[in-house]
Parts: C-alpha cells; sequence; structure tokens
C-alpha cells in the first residue's frame, strides 16, 4: 500500500536519488517513472480485458492516485482511452 516512487526506491538501495536515477537509466534503457508507469498500464490492460471494474477501480488497482492521471498515461502508452481499449478488445 506504500506509494512507490523513484525516491522511495533510492532509499531501499541506500542511494541518492539521483545515483538511483542515474543506474537505473543505464540498467534498464528508460527512466524509473516510464518503466513503473509501464508495467501499471499493463496491469490495467490486464484488469480491462479480465473484469468488470470501473476506470477508477482499474485506476486504483493499478497504482495510479487518480482516474484522470491513469487515463492521460493509458493514452500516452496506448493511444487510446481505456474505455476504447476495453470496447475494442470485446469485438
Amino acid at each position: 500500500s506504500e506509494e512507490i516512487t523513484a525516491e522511495t526506491m533510492a532509499k531501499q538501495a541506500g542511494l541518492s536519488y539521483a545515483s538511483f536515477s542515474r543506474v537505473f537509466k543505464k540498467l534498464m534503457g528508460r527512466s524509473f517513472n516510464d518503466y513503473l508507469n509501464s508495467v501499471r498500464i499493463t496491469e490495467a490492460e490486464r484488469l480491462l480485458i479480465a473484469t468488470n471494474m470501473n476506470i477508477t477501480e482499474i485506476a486504483g488497482n493499478s497504482g495510479f492516485s487518480t482516474s484522470s492521471y491513469f487515463i492521460k498515461v493509458f493514452e500516452k502508452y496506448k493511444h487510446t482511452s481505456p474505455t476504447q481499449f476495453r470496447n475494442n478488445f470485446k469485438k
């Protein structure tokens, strides 16, 4: 239930935020926030397909603090809204 951020992960790794960010990007080829959002979007896709949860529930269960931010990030990664994604999958 703890919020996952680059700052909390840096602290757990015993690194400064700057060091953690630099090492993460070097190893993963992308920023921590980009990686975390992609993991969250993958989980949201699964929930959109496999459940009847509403968008607010899916946002929360995917780790997003608000449904509006979830929708914005989902559209950035998938080029469609969560509702359109669900509707297109059902067709």
